[in-house]
């Protein structure tokens, strides 16, 4: 029944406050239906509270949204900086979806929390994103390394033909 999950999330969220009842303390994990994938984040502010659950937890897909966007930037193919920004934006949206249900915001949808909730599919996707952002950070690194060493040996060549012509 979707206003049992909707009150018994609402309850759980609520029951948390600033810095909830404590690690394995949580009392709806035990009526809530699916508690470790639709509903893990209503646990962990049950949990761990506002302030040491929910908050690092934004700041976290917040921090990923940024350095996806920052690497996005730093691209040079056009297809690598959309992908890295497309799948960084995916993660964070599915994440910030999964929060706004948990809250109560928005109805329930099923969406886990990714990284974060137990899920064998939606795991699966998400870890092959985050390594498919990775490979492009490392090709990045790999080409910013490259373009280092042609500019300290450009530096090399132009400090030591100074003075000859």
């Amino acid at each position: 029944d979707q206003s049992l999950q909707e009150d018994m999330a609402r309850i759980a969220v609520v029951s948390g406050k600033l810095f909830g009842k404590g690690p394995g303390k949580s009392t709806q994990r035990f009526i809530l239906p699916h508690p470790y994938s639709d509903f893990v984040f209503s646990l962990i502010i049950e949990e761990y509270g506002l302030i040491f659950g929910a908050i690092p937890i934004l700041f976290l897909y917040l921090l990923l949204l940024y350095s996806c966007i920052n690497l996005s930037r730093q691209c040079t193919a056009v297809f690598s900086s959309v992908i890295v920004s497309g799948l960084g934006f995916g993660i964070v949206f599915q994440a910030f979806l999964h929060i706004l249900v948990n809250v109560g915001i928005l109805p329930i949808t099923g969406h886990t929390l990714p990284m974060i909730s137990l899920g064998g599919s939606s795991l699966i996707m998400i870890m092959g994103s985050i390594g498919i952002i990775l490979s492009v950070s490392r090709i990045r690194e790999e080409i910013s390394e490259r373009e280092r060493e042609e500019n300290k040996m450009d530096k090399e060549i132009n400090n030591n033909t100074d003075g000859q012509f």
